[in-house]
């Protein structure tokens, strides 16, 4: 469980060699949906951002990333499933390019990551913003 007004954000480089083991912990739906991808890149960016998403829900609720389940808004959204309801999770989860962000707490929240396509700078960001 992740304690009140905790937020954790975990990122990961979706260009991960040997992607391939993430397939087989993704459901059947995730499966089709990433076979459908025309592109093998397309399906390596699907396969590691869920793969990474099912071992980090694995932390806090255990168990293994294969027999999470997830519910879908009608927009498309994950979520646990009912079955997890008592691990008081709520996650979201944003991928460009080759990195994936995911957000876990108690609460709802977003997050969201986009690729730039240039240097951005960090320090100068963080000093006017924090």
């Amino acid at each position: 469980m992740i304690p009140n007004r905790v937020v954790q954000v975990w990122w990961a480089e979706l260009n991960i060699p040997g992607w391939e083991n993430f397939l087989p912990v993704l459901s059947a739906d995730e499966q089709d949906r990433a076979a459908r991808f025309v592109f093998v890149r397309d399906r390596r960016r699907f396969a590691a951002s869920r793969g990474v998403l099912r071992n980090l829900l694995c932390q806090h609720i255990g168990g293994r990333p294969e027999n999470v389940r997830f519910t879908y808004s009608a927009k498309g959204k994950p979520a646990l499933s009912d079955h997890f309801h008592q691990a008081r999770i709520h996650f979201n989860l944003s991928h460009s390019e080759e990195i994936v962000v995911v957000g876990l707490a108690c609460e709802p929240l977003g997050v969201d990551v986009e690729y730039l396509g240039r240097p951005v700078e960090e320090q100068a960001i963080a000093a006017r913003l924090f």
